[in-house]
């Protein structure tokens, strides 16, 4: 299902966003321009699994090194 980012659910977006900025300044230092505005949430069993893809929605996309 996705959250869309509402007055209600802006602190999940926050919290996300605040993780992800702290994990890329440790690990990473890409040049993070924003995110998406729609989360998407999915919930697993066992035995259930998402096969290889890329998660990239329209538009163009820039990858710099």
């Amino acid at each position: 299902m996705f959250i869309k980012n509402t007055p209600e659910t802006e602190w999940i977006y926050n919290r996300l966003a605040g993780l992800a900025i702290h994990c890329n300044n440790e690990r990473y230092w890409f040049d993070l321009l924003g995110f998406h505005n729609n989360l998407q949430l999915a919930s697993y069993t066992e035995g259930d699994f998402f096969d290889w893809h890329l998660d990239f929605g329209a538009g163009e996309f820039l990858i710099e090194n």
